[in-house]
């Protein structure tokens, strides 16, 4: 009989690496990228980034939510006449996210005035306390319709009811207990109005014109053809 020789296989399978270029769904550069949203009469996608693109939208986003966030948030008591100032989680509600107070504001107001809405989640301590507001993109939140009744009003107080899509891929439900929902004007209650949706027919405009002005700076203006008469023609 042949002796039995032991041996092992030394190939491994290559462990496999998880890309690092991977982008969320909530990410509002890939909905300007597939033109999700509104049109517009110059067919250009507008979104978040090709509207701060334009000069003067970035400049009176920057100058007026930069105005507002260093105004100071203080929080006062009144007693019997007499107001006093206490600490609240106003004092620094982004802290939880490594936010200043200036960032904090300025992206909350930059939030109103791009997409009408502000929303901010709630971080709570171990006493049970609200120790920060956390902003969330306006473009991953959708507001909850109502439910449906066979009624004619509502059986109960109607709570609104917030589906988010966070930036590691989850989805998660909030209530009013959970998120605070700082609207701009709105029109039904539920969402407000931003410059994106309201200003979109402009902006498309503006962004075409630079494309095409672009454009010609970069190749030139082509000309298919040139007729010039012959001597002694008159045109």
């Amino acid at each position: 009989m042949l002796p039995v020789v032991g041996w092992r296989w030394r190939w491994r399978r290559p462990a496999q690496q998880q890309p690092t270029d991977l982008v969320s769904i909530s990410d509002p550069a890939l909905a300007e990228y597939f033109r999700i949203g509104p049109g517009n009469y110059s067919g250009v996608a507008v979104g978040e980034t090709t509207a701060l693109g334009l000069s003067a939208i970035f400049r009176a986003v920057n100058l007026v939510s930069g105005t507002i966030a260093m105004l100071p948030m203080n929080t006062i008591r009144e007693v019997d006449g007499a107001v006093t100032r206490v600490r609240s989680v106003f004092d620094d509600p982004g802290a939880v996210v490594g936010m200043t107070p200036f960032e904090w504001k300025q992206t909350v107001i930059a939030h109103q005035m791009l997409h009408g809405d502000a929303f901010l989640a709630h971080v709570y301590n171990v006493g049970g306390g609200l120790a920060g507001l956390v902003p969330i993109h306006p473009s991953s939140v959708q507001v909850d319709p109502p439910p449906k009744q066979a009624g004619a009003g509502l059986l109960a107080p109607y709570q609104k009811t917030y589906t988010a899509f966070l930036q590691d891929g989850s989805r998660r439900t909030f209530t009013d207990r959970t998120l605070t929902h700082c609207p701009a004007l709105s029109m039904d209650g539920r969402r407000g109005v931003g410059l994106i949706q309201i200003a979109r027919n402009a902006l498309g405009i503006a962004v075409a014109g630079d494309r095409a002005a672009g454009k010609m700076f970069s190749d030139g203006a082509m000309m298919s053809g040139l007729a010039t008469p012959e001597e002694g023609e008159q045109w």
